[in-house]
This record gives structure tokens, sequence and C-alpha cells, in this order.
């Protein structure tokens, strides 16, 4: 691959970008690398054909309902700036784990939350693998006050999630390690046995909104099937009284887990390996895995 490095150049853009706008478009087999604390700004998108690609830092011009930037697709547009950071894994000391060689950093100037589905597009392969060592598939996290995981379980060099909160104001989005729980559970209370499932009578009145404090999520939809809100723990395999991942979860009248959107498996940061599993309802006593379950990451059925 032919290699750039633009520090002289970068001295030039520095002086001329301000007033235009820049739309990069960097072609197959040629990477350009921006130097340390140095980076392009006031771009409109970059695209990356083939094996192109563009190492280290590149901001946004103003955006306003953008759809697209620097690999990022949004199903609802964004207003605001992004920065995207790429080579480096992103490491801002708020126990964020092991992480892609790439993250994008938000500034929402909309006044109000972006709630939208979300695609990245990633380098999963060859000399600019951005992967860092972390195994497929991956979560993607928006950070602000604290963390907040999404991701259906998509694989390759593609990761989607759906109804991505992007709040007004500075926040991350980055990609890192994760445990997907699919577990099975029944309530006493809602359970049917002649038909061995739970009965929905109480979906009117569920919130859209999750009642447990140590995972407030907000769904943008309730799925018809939704028995209640559970929240799902991960605990420490050799402490089984340490939380490590808090996640608020839609029960299925099957007794099976689902996303926000009402699919899949749910997803808790934390990085893969052994945990006790333990599910707690507001007014049912909680449960935990008798063991601790082993070699968890995502698309494992305790």
């Amino acid at each position: 691959m032919k290699k750039i490095k633009l520090m002289l150049i970068f001295c030039v853009l520095g002086l001329t970008v301000s007033k235009a706008q820049l739309n990069i478009e960097i072609s197959n087999g040629m990477m350009v690398e921006t130097t340390t604390n140095l980076g392009i700004t006031n771009v409109s998108d970059v695209t990356e054909n083939g094996s192109g690609y563009l190492k280290g830092r590149v901001e946004s011009s103003s955006l306003s309902g953008a759809t697209q930037f620097a690999g990022l697709t949004f199903a609802n547009g964004f207003t605001g700036t992004i920065r995207r950071i790429t080579g480096t894994p992103y490491a801002k000391g708020n126990g964020e784990g092991t992480n892609f060689k790439r993250y994008y950093e938000f500034n929402n100037t909309s006044g109000s939350a972006l709630s939208t589905d979300c695609d990245v597009t990633c380098v999963t392969s060859g000399a600019n693998d951005e992967t860092n060592g972390v195994a497929a598939p991956y979560f993607e996290y928006n950070y602000q006050s604290e963390w907040n995981g999404y991701g259906d379980g998509s694989t390759g060099s593609t990761i989607h999630a759906a109804n991505v909160s992007i709040p007004t104001g500075v926040s991350d989005l980055v990609f890192a390690a994760g445990v997907g729980v699919a577990a099975k559970i029944f309530l006493q209370g809602p359970y049917d046995a002649a038909n061995d499932n739970m009965n929905t009578t109480i979906n009117a009145d569920v919130p859209l909104t999750s009642p447990y404090s140590e995972d407030p999520r907000t769904a943008s939809t309730k799925p018809a099937t939704a028995v209640d809100w559970v929240l799902v723990q991960l605990r420490d395999s050799g402490s089984p009284s340490t939380v490590i991942g808090s996640r608020s979860a839609f029960l299925k009248n099957d007794g099976t887990l689902m996303e926000d959107d009402g699919t899949g498996e749910i997803g808790i940061k934390a990085a893969p390996g052994d945990y006790y599993i333990v599910i707690q309802h507001r007014n049912h006593l909680g449960v935990m895995s008798a063991t601790a379950q082993t070699g968890l990451t995502w698309r494992t059925s305790p």
C-alpha cells in the first residue's frame, strides 16, 4: 500500500480549510496519515475506496441533518460536528475496556437528543486492521456521563446498532468487547402453566423507560410480546457479590430476553470471560446461576 504522511501539507491546510469545506476521497491502495496532534478539519465527508485509508484525526464541518460521515451512517440526520480518530484505541480512563482502533466524538448542536440506527464500516483485516485483538462481534457505546451499550450481534466489517441515542452536547461512540446473554426465565406471577409461557396482561402498563437505576434505558417502542422489564447482571466469577455489568431488558412472553427493539439477545459491556448471571424483577425474588458460566462472548446461550 502506498503511504503518504501529511505533515507539511497540514501546515498549509491549517491556513486554508477554515473557509472552505473539504470532501476527501482516498484511492484504493493509498493511505493518508496525519501526524501527532494534527488533523484535517472542516471536512464534509471522507470516502475511502477499497483499501484506501485515512489514519489519524479528521473533523467534520458544521453538519445539518447529515446521514453519513467518514464511515458512519445514520438512519436519521445528525446536526453538529463529528471527529473521527483511527489507528488509536479509545483510552480516556472511563473504564472502557478493550476497544477498536476507531472511535467518534460528537458535538450534537441540534438542541435535542438524536435517536437513530447506526452503521459503521470498519477495517477488520490487513495492515490497518482496527479490531485491536477484540473478538467479533462488537458493541457500540455512547459515553457521556455513563456507558450505554448497543448492538445486535452484527459481525464483519459493518457494525450495526439500533436506537442509539446521541445526546445534546459532547459524547463519544466507541467499539468495545462485550458479552451477550441469551438466558431464558419465567416470572411466577404471569406464568401460564397450560401454555408454558407468560401472559402479557400488563403490557399496556409497561413503561418505555426501564425502572432500574443500574441501567436506565428508554426504548423508542415497546414490543407487543414484552411481559415487563427485567435487570440482567454479570457478576464476578470469583466474587458473586461484585457486579461487573448491568443491563435493563425486555422479557418476552416465551421467557427469552430482548433488545430494546424487540430482537435478539441482549448485550452487556464487559470483557469476554466467566460470569455468574443474575436476573432481577421489581416484584419477584432475583435469581443467580448456580455456577459461573464459562467462556461468555456474544451468541452464547447459558
